[in-house]
Formats: structure tokens, sequence, C-alpha cells
């Protein structure tokens, strides 16, 4: 069992996730995953949403598409994405029933 005070803070885990992935782009589902109480997604939010009013990170969004993944296409808007996207199989969905997930990618 780890002690509360030798738990990684939210930034800790955010500055680890950052550098492991090289890819630049990262997706917060994979983060959020290891969060453990209410407390500490909004400290990730948080954490988050500081990053992006600094300028550190930049956010854009994905469609998730009906079998899960995540559409290549990035908008720097919600409202700028279309009522149809193709998925990785290059099969046509509307994306009025798809989630849309924010990334964040360094700037």
């Amino acid at each position: 069992m780890v002690l509360e005070q030798y738990k990684p803070s939210v930034q800790d885990r955010v500055a680890a996730w950052i550098q492991s992935n090289p890819s630049g782009t990262l997706d917060p589902r994979t983060l959020g995953k290891v969060s453990s109480s209410a407390a500490d997604a909004l400290a990730l939010a948080t954490e988050l949403a500081n990053l992006v009013e600094t300028g550190k990170l930049l956010v854009n969004y994905r469609v998730v598409t009906p079998t899960g993944e995540i559409s290549k296409e990035e908008f720097s808007n919600p409202n700028e994405i279309p009522a149809k996207l193709q998925d990785a199989k290059a099969s046509e969905f509307n994306t009025a029933h798809s989630d849309i997930i924010p990334v964040y990618r360094l700037s």
C-alpha cells in the first residue's frame, strides 16, 4: 500500500505522461485511468487547463469512432467537426452520435 504522501502528484504524473509520449499527442483518457478519486480527477482537469492557459499545451479535439478508436483528424474547435467522418477502415460514420474528446499537444 502506497502512503498518500509518497503517491506521485498530479503534476508529476502529467510531466511523466508528457515525457513518455514522443508523438506529442496526449490523450487524457490514458492518464485519467490512473485517477483514483473524484478529487484526483478534478486536480488532473485543473492541471491540464493550467498547462493550456500558460501555453505549454495546445488542445484540439478528435472524435471517437463507433469501433472505439480515435479519429485521425483533429479539430481546433468542436464546432468544426463535420457531420460525417471516416474511420480507420474508410467506413463513413455519423459524428452526431460520437463522443468528442480533447487531445493535448506539446506547444
